[in-house]
C-alpha cells in the first residue's frame, strides 16, 4: 500500500443506484501525475480540476484503488468505512453464533458449514478494517511529511 499526492486532473463521478438496498453510492476516477485513482464512497467528496488531494490504496498497472482520501484544497476526508466493517464484523458474529445453534438442534452436519462461513465473512470484514486503518494513517503521515 502506498499514499501519494498531487493535483487532479481528468475528475470523473459515476453515481450508481442499487436496487436491491435503495442505496446511492458514488464512484469517483482522476488522475495524479500519471496514477489513475479509482475512489467509491457511499457521500459526494466535492473533487473537482485542480485539487490537491492524498490518496493511499494499492497500485497495479498503473492504477491506484484507494482506500482513503484527503482533499488539501477544501479539507473534505473520507476511508473505506472502519467503522461501518466493525459493525457489521459484529453483526455478522452474532447471526452465525446464532445459525450454528440453530442448526446444532436440527440439522447438527450442516453446524460447521456455517461455522466456517461465519470465519471467512469476519475474517474479511475485519482485514477490510484493517486496509482501511493502515491507509488512513498513510494519508495522516504523508500529510504531516508535506508540512514538515
Amino acid at each position: 500500500m502506498k499514499a501519494i499526492s498531487g493535483i487532479v486532473t481528468q475528475p470523473e463521478v459515476t453515481e450508481r443506484i442499487s436496487d436491491v438496498t435503495a442505496s446511492r453510492s458514488h464512484h469517483y476516477e482522476f488522475s495524479i501525475a500519471d496514477v489513475r485513482v479509482s475512489l467509491s464512497s457511499s457521500h459526494d467528496m466535492d473533487i473537482t480540476e485542480g485539487d490537491v488531494v492524498i490518496v493511499a490504496g494499492n497500485i497495479r498497472f498503473g492504477r491506484m484503488t484507494s482506500f482513503a482520501f484527503r482533499n488539501l484544497s477544501n479539507g473534505t476526508r473520507r476511508d473505506a468505512g472502519v467503522i461501518s466493517h466493525l459493525f457489521v464484523a459484529l453483526f455478522t458474529l452474532i447471526s452465525g453464533l446464532f445459525g450454528v445453534i440453530i442448526t446444532s438442534v436440527f440439522l447438527a452436519p450442516f453446524s460447521y458449514v456455517i461455522l466456517a462461513v461465519t470465519g471467512i465473512s469476519l475474517f474479511c470484514l475485519l482485514y477490510r478494517s484493517f486496509v482501511s486503518v493502515i491507509a488512513r494513517i498513510l494519508v495522516w503521515r504523508h500529510r504531516r511529511q508535506m508540512t514538515t
